[in-house]
């Protein structure tokens, strides 16, 4: 029996327009567009919660990060077939911490973004070439006091994304006590610089509904996609149906939509 990974393609808003002036839209409905079969072998299925895809000039491939040990398998999209296995060391001066939760990105087919928990690395295939500890909020009384008051993690729902010269990942910075106005407060999407090794984090928090009210783990998670064709981010929390446009650049949501109908996938 052939083990099946489904990869999601695309969504499409029916009866959608985006306008920057209409900040919320109540008559749209979520449907799924396409999906794309991939044979896994039986030792490879389920492992992974992060897929990642990039084309270079002679190929297309697919990066599926292990969540059980610091390994990522490649498989070549036209063929459909595995190319290899990138192992990473735990320790020592390659050595990367807290892999399995990580968020990990091709920057191309052998340079590699990995965001952890109090880490960020860039990798030349399985070595590390950079390796930054991030302090987030240097200027402010709310400043991290160490590099384990934060996580950087990705899975499909929020995958690292590149846009222009920087990739940004999922990150919660913990700060305040859980329900706090300082913890809906705190940025869940961190920017780093590929040229210039600066990051910092993105004015992109909890919408206001979250405030005052008590919410389980499971509540509190965003999902989100980069639209490479709008140069916009879309995303939404799991408590409303709704879905928001973020714009990158101006660091603010510039659209949201109410779903009154979606398809569960």
């Amino acid at each position: 029996m052939k083990n099946v990974l489904y990869i999601l393609i695309t969504l499409v808003f029916i009866s959608c327009d985006f306008r920057s002036n209409d900040i919320t839209n109540y008559d749209h409905e979520l449907a799924k567009a396409d999906s794309v079969n991939l044979n896994l072998a039986v030792d490879e299925y389920g492992k992974s919660y992060l897929d990642n895809f990039i084309k270079t000039k002679d190929s297309s491939l697919l990066f599926r990060k292990s969540r059980f040990e610091n390994s990522v398998i490649v498989y070549d999209w036209k063929s459909k077939k595995r190319v290899k296995k990138i192992k990473f060391s735990y320790t020592g001066p390659n050595g990367i911490e807290r892999f399995e939760q990580a968020a990990f990105m091709p920057i191309d087919k052998e340079h590699y973004f990995i965001g952890t928990v109090g880490h960020i690395y860039e990798t030349l295939k399985d070595s590390v070439i950079q390796h930054v500890k991030p302090k987030l909020n240097n200027d402010s009384e709310k400043s991290l006091k160490g590099t384990d008051m934060f996580f950087i993690n990705g899975q499909n729902h929020f995958a690292p994304f590149r846009y222009k010269n920087s990739i940004y990942a999922k990150t919660g910075s913990l700060i305040g006590d859980l329900g706090t106005d300082d913890f809906f407060d705190s940025s869940q999407l961190l920017k780093y610089d590929l040229r210039t090794k600066e990051h910092k984090e993105v004015n992109l928090s909890y919408p206001h509904f979250y405030y005052d009210h008590c919410w389980g783990m499971g509540r509190l998670r965003i999902s989100y996609s980069f639209n490479q064709r709008r140069n916009k981010l879309i995303y939404f929390f799991p408590v409303k149906p709704m879905i928001y446009t973020y714009d990158l650049d101006k660091e603010k949501v510039v659209d949201s939509v109410f779903i009154k109908k979606q398809i569960l996938f």
